[in-house]
C-alpha cells in the first residue's frame, strides 16, 4: 500500500493533520486513472465521494460512478456539462447508459450539448441516444419520454417519419405503395421520409415502444406530426434550448462569435494607461470557488497570466474563476467544440494562450499593472486585444498577397524567403495561424501561444513588406518581368533576403555603369567591370570599396525622399546589409579569376 493510501487511512478524521491529508488525497488524484478500489470508496462517506468526485478528472469522475454504491446521488450531482463530459471520456457506447439515471434538467443538458450542431438539429444523435435507453431498460426509457418535452420528441419524430390517418391514406395524393405504409394501430398510417433510412428498424421499434408504454402520449404525437411543420417544430425547440443552456452559462451561437470581433489593440491599450476602468465594470461578475474540470491543466502552465493570477486576492480571484468558467462556455460554443472532451480543452487551451497574449500585451509584462487589469478589464476584452493582434497580421498578409501573388503575379512568391512565406501562407486562415518555423521549431501551423511569436510574426511580413515595396515601387523595378524571366534565384548561404540583395546589388551596379535606375541582368563584359572596380584585395582576400555602400545608401534615399523617417532609416539599413551579404563572399576570393569568383557571381542577375 502507497504511503498516500497509508495517510489517508491514518487521517481520517483528525483535524489536526487536515492539510497533509487533503495533500495525499491531491498526490493521488493526480494520477490519469481512480487510484482506489471498489472497496476503499465505498469505505469512504458520500461527503468524502463528492469531494473526491469534484476534484477528480472527467475519467475519474466515470470510474468513480462505476465503482460507488452511491452512485445516483454522486451522478445527479453533476451539471449536465459535467455529466456530458464525463459519458465522453468513459467512451461511446458504454458510458452512455447513464443517462437513464441523470434528472430531467441533467437529460435534456445533455441532449442539448450533443444533438445539436450549432442550431441545427441533429436527429440520428438523438436517436442513438434514444436506442441506448432503449436497449439498455426499455421501462427507464419509458418514464424518460414522460418528462422530455412534447415539442421535443415531435421535433425529432418528425425528422424521420410522415403520418397520416388510417382513413385518409388511399386518398392522399402523395400515397406511396401500402407495402412502404407501417401501423402499429390501425389508427394513424407513417411512412419513413427516407426509406433507405439504415435506421428503419430502429425508429419503428421506438415508435411501437412508445405505443404499447404510452398510449396517449403516442395519440398526442402522431396527431401533432400530421399538423405541425418541422420547421416550425426546430424553431421553437431551439429557443427553448437557448434558455436551458444559457441557464447554464452557454449563449447562443451567434452571441459567442462575439469574442471574436475586432477592436483596435494599440487604442485599447492607451486608453487603459491613461483612463483606468473602474472597478464597477466587473462588480457584476459573481464570485465562485471551482472551476470545472475541464480547467485541471489551466494553472499548470507557468505563463505570464497564471503567473499574475496567483498574485490576486482570494476574493479577485475566485470572480476571476467564474469569469473564466461564462467565457469558456463562449469560447467552446464559438468553435462548436463542445461535443467532445479533447476539442473542448484544445479549444481552452487556445483561450489560455489569448488571454495571455493579451495581458502581457496591456502590460508591456508588467505583472503589477497586470493584476490591476485583471481585476477591472473583462477577461473578453483582453481575449479580443490577443486576437485583434493577429487579425491584424491576417490584414497585412492579406495585403501583401493580394498585390503580389494574385492574378498571375504568383511566381513573386517566389522571391520570398521559405519560412516568411510559410508564414504568410499560415497568417491568411481564419483564425491567423503561427508557422513554427519562423521561430525555428518545425514546420507545422499552429494557434499563437505568446506575444514573442507575435512580434517575430509582424517583423517578418514587415519586413517582407518593406523589401517588395523598396524594390519594386521605389525603385521602379518589375517584379513581373523578374520573375516571368529565365534568372535562377537559388544560392548558397545564409543570409534571409538574399533574394533581393541580389536585386538591390544588380540595379545598383546597373546604376553605377549607366546611370539609370532600370532594371536589366548584367553581362558577363559588364560583371568583370564591376568586380574590378567594386574590389580591391585586403586581408586574406578581397575588400569592397569603402565608397559604394555610402553611395548605394545615397541613391536608395534619393528615391525615398518623400518618405517618412522611419522607411529612410530601414532604407538606408538595407542598403548596409547587402553590401555585408557582399562582402562576406568577396572576403573568401583568393583572386579575380573566372573560376575563383563564380560565388561571387551568384549574387548578380547575369543574362
Amino acid at each position: 500500500m502507497t504511503d498516500s493510501r497509508i495517510k489517508l487511512q491514518l487521517i481520517k478524521g483528525d483535524e489536526t493533520i487536515e492539510a497533509e491529508r487533503r495533500e495525499a488525497l491531491n498526490e493521488m488524484l493526480a494520477l490519469a486513472d481512480l487510484p482506489y478500489s471498489e472497496k476503499e470508496i465505498n469505505a469512504l462517506s458520500r461527503e468524502e465521494q463528492l469531494e473526491i468526485l469534484d476534484k477528480s478528472s472527467y475519467r475519474q469522475k466515470y470510474q468513480l460512478l462505476r465503482k460507488s454504491d452511491k452512485f445516483i446521488p454522486l451522478l445527479r450531482s453533476l451539471t449536465p456539462s459535467d455529466l456530458y463530459f464525463t459519458m465522453d471520456s468513459g467512451g461511446w457506447p458504454e458510458a452512455a447508459d447513464l443517462i437513464l439515471h441523470a434528472t430531467p434538467e441533467q437529460m435534456l443538458g445533455v441532449f442539448d450539448l450533443d444533438c445539436w450542431e450549432k442550431d441545427h438539429f441533429e436527429p440520428e444523435r438523438q436517436l442513438a441516444w434514444m436506442m441506448v435507453m432503449l436497449e439498455t431498460d426499455p421501462e427507464r426509457l419509458a418514464s424518460r419520454m414522460r418528462v422530455i418535452e412534447y415539442e421535443y420528441l415531435l421535433m425529432f419524430f418528425s425528422e424521420f417519419i410522415r403520418v397520416r390517418r388510417f382513413e385518409w391514406s388511399d386518398l392522399s395524393e402523395d400515397a406511396t405503395n401500402d407495402s412502404e405504409l407501417m401501423t402499429v394501430d390501425d389508427e394513424y398510417h407513417f411512412e419513413l421520409k427516407n426509406p433507405d433510412e439504415k435506421h428503419h428498424n430502429e425508429i419503428t421499434a421506438l415508435i411501437q415502444h412508445l405505443y404499447t408504454t404510452n398510449p396517449e402520449l403516442y395519440k398526442q404525437i402522431m396527431e401533432g406530426l400530421i399538423w405541425e411543420l418541422p420547421s416550425n417544430l426546430e424553431e421553437y425547440n431551439l429557443r427553448i434550448r437557448s434558455g436551458r443552456m444559457a441557464d447554464h452559462g452557454f449563449p447562443e451561437y451567434l452571441d459567442a462569435l462575439s469574442l471574436f470581433s475586432p477592436l483596435n489593440p494599440q487604442a485599447m491599450k492607451k486608453e487603459l494607461r491613461e483612463n483606468a476602468p473602474s472597478l464597477s465594470e466587473k462588480m457584476s461578475v459573481p464570485s465562485s470557488e471551482k472551476l470545472p474540470a475541464l480547467y485541471r491543466g489551466w494553472f499548470r502552465n507557468r505563463s505570464f497570466f497564471n503567473a499574475v493570477f496567483e498574485k490576486l486576492s482570494d476574493e479577485n480571484a475566485a470572480r476571476l474563476r467564474f469569469e473564466l468558467s461564462i467565457m469558456g462556455n463562449r469560447s467552446m460554443v464559438a468553435a462548436n467544440s463542445y461535443r467532445h472532451i479533447e476539442s473542448a480543452e484544445e479549444t481552452l487551451r487556445r483561450m489560455h494562450h489569448y488571454l495571455d497574449i493579451g495581458l502581457t500585451f496591456l502590460s508591456d509584462h508588467d505583472e503589477t499593472y497586470a493584476a490591476s487589469l485583471l481585476t477591472r478589464v473583462p477577461l473578453a476584452d483582453i481575449f479580443r486585444a490577443a486576437y485583434s493582434l493577429t487579425m491584424q497580421l491576417h490584414n497585412n498578409a492579406m495585403r501583401f498577397l493580394r498585390k503580389y501573388a494574385i492574378d498571375g503575379n504568383i511566381n513573386a512568391m517566389q522571391l520570398v524567403p521559405s519560412t516568411t512565406s510559410g508564414l504568410l501562407l499560415a497568417l491568411v486562415k481564419i483564425p491567423p495561424l503561427y508557422y513554427e518555423a519562423a521561430s525555428g521549431s518545425g514546420e507545422e501551423c499552429r494557434e499563437f501561444r505568446t506575444l514573442e511569436e507575435i512580434e517575430r510574426a509582424s517583423l517578418l511580413t514587415d519586413r517582407i513588406a518593406f523589401l517588395f515595396d523598396l524594390h519594386f515601387a521605389r525603385l521602379a523595378l518589375d517584379y513581373r518581368e523578374i520573375c516571368g524571366g529565365h534568372y535562377s534565384f537559388d544560392i548558397e548561404g545564409g543570409h534571409e533576403d538574399i533574394h533581393f540583395v541580389k536585386l538591390f546589388m544588380t540595379a545598383f551596379a546597373n546604376f553605377k555603369l549607366v546611370s539609370t535606375s532600370e532594371y536589366k541582368p548584367l553581362s558577363a563584359e559588364n560583371f568583370e567591370k564591376i568586380v574590378k572596380e567594386w574590389l580591391r584585395p585586403g586581408g586574406t582576400g578581397y575588400d569592397v570599396e569603402d565608397s559604394l555602400a555610402e553611395e548605394a545608401t545615397q541613391w536608395i534615399l534619393g528615391y525615398c525622399g518623400e518618405c517618412s523617417e522611419d522607411y529612410r532609416r530601414l532604407a538606408s539599413n538595407w542598403a548596409a546589409r547587402c553590401f555585408q551579404a557582399f562582402d562576406a563572399i568577396a572576403a573568401q576570393l583568393q583572386s579575380l579569376e573566372k573560376s575563383q569568383i563564380v560565388a561571387l557571381s551568384q549574387i548578380f542577375l547575369l543574362e
